[in-house]
């Protein structure tokens, strides 16, 4: 199993901790063993559809799908990455499954409320529909995907067939009736699940118009819900 640190791009990154509160979560799931398991983890590092599960006591494959009981709300999550050195102590990176809510949004909610430096607007990431078009290389047709977590910066993009990371792409997305055409970079690959991609070919000033659009499209989206 890998002991390297969570990939650029992955929970570690832009994450967002809890300082003064240890957050428990339960999980339940199928071990390497072939058995069901079931315990208490501590959670960390949270972002809208990633954190770091630590204390795992059960050896568990990268990709495995398990359950997770956050307060009373129940999801299901990926094992992205492992770090099992420590036999008694693991640790691993699990990204929310298509189609799951965030259970700790909440806790999310009132970080960024707070005066923390963590908290700078410019990556700020939203959990929404976002749809895209890419293209590998020029001859290629492009190919329309929904990115599901989006800042300024750059994406997640759920698909089956990610490319490689450190593969470059060419992206066009929308900002309302606004074209934006830019080239991208695979920052991680989930093999069967997704990639999040950092849009490297956008200037600063773009970067903000977006960040901007996607701030707002939140606050509506909350307004109309309430």
């Amino acid at each position: 199993m890998s002991t390297q640190p969570p990939r650029m791009g992955g929970c570690i990154v832009n994450a967002q901790d809890v300082p003064t509160e240890e957050l428990t979560v339960r999980i339940w799931g199928l071990g390497t063993n072939g058995r069901a398991f079931s315990q208490n983890a501590t959670l960390k590092n949270l972002t809208s559809t990633t954190a770091v599960i630590a204390r795992l006591q059960q050896d568990v494959a990268i990709n495995e799908v398990i359950g997770l009981q956050f307060r009373d709300i129940k999801t299901r999550v990926q094992i992205v990455w492992l770090d099992s050195q420590n036999k008694n102590d693991r640790s691993a990176e699990i990204r929310i499954a298509a189609n799951q809510s965030c259970p700790w949004q909440s806790e999310l909610s009132q970080m960024n409320d707070s005066n923390s430096p963590l908290n700078r607007r410019a990556f700020d990431r939203h959990l929404m529909t976002f749809p895209v078009e890419i293209k590998r290389d020029v001859a290629q047709s492009p190919m329309r995907i929904a990115a599901t977590d989006v800042s300024g910066n750059g994406c997640y993009l759920q698909t089956m067939s990610p490319c490689p990371a450190g593969s470059k792409l060419e992206i066009t997305f929308w900002i309302d009736s606004e074209v934006v055409n830019c080239s991208a970079l695979v920052r991680t690959c989930d093999i069967g699940f997704g990639m999040g991609i950092e849009f490297v070919g956008l200037a600063g000033p773009v970067k903000k118009r977006l960040q901007d659009w996607l701030d707002t499209h939140k606050r509506v989206a909350a307004g109309a819900k309430g």
